[in-house]
C-alpha cells in the first residue's frame, strides 16, 4: 500500500516528467512514512520512468482499477501524510482537486477529507 500511497503522489504533484520540486516532496513524505534512503532512492529511481502520457496514463489507470473503498483509504491516508508533511500541507488543497481526478472521486468529497486531515 505504502508504494500506491507514493505513486498517487506522484500523480497528485504532477502530470509531467517529475521536477526537483517534486522529488523533494516525494523524498520528504516517504521519510514521514519510514522509508530509509535506500528505500526512497528505490522509489524515486521507479517513478523516474514516469516520464510520457502513456506512461501517466496507464499509473492512473491502474489506481482507478481498484474499488471505491480501497480508492477513499489511498485518499484518506494520503491527506494524512499530506497534513503531517510541512512541504506539502501548504499544497492540500489543490492535491484534494487532483486526487478526486486521479481516483475518479468527488472534488468536495476529497476537500473534506483534506480539511478533516488537516484539522486533526
Amino acid at each position: 500500500m505504502t508504494a500506491e500511497l507514493l505513486l498517487l503522489l506522484r500523480l497528485a504533484l504532477s502530470d509531467e516528467a517529475f521536477g526537483r520540486r517534486e522529488a523533494d516532496a516525494l523524498e520528504g513524505a516517504a521519510k514521514v512514512l519510514g522509508l530509509g534512503a535506500e528505500d526512497v532512492a528505490e522509489v524515486l529511481s521507479a517513478f523516474d520512468g514516469i516520464a510520457t502520457q502513456r506512461d501517466v496514463a496507464a499509473a492512473r489507470l491502474s489506481l482507478r482499477e481498484d474499488s471505491r473503498g480501497h480508492a477513499w483509504l489511498l485518499a484518506r491516508l494520503l491527506f494524512d501524510l499530506v497534513a503531517r508533511d510541512a512541504t506539502l500541507a501548504p499544497r492540500a488543497h489543490r492535491l484534494a482537486a487532483r486526487v478526486g481526478e486521479i481516483l475518479g472521486l468527488a472534488p468536495q468529497e476529497m476537500e473534506d477529507l483534506a480539511a478533516q486531515a488537516l484539522q486533526r
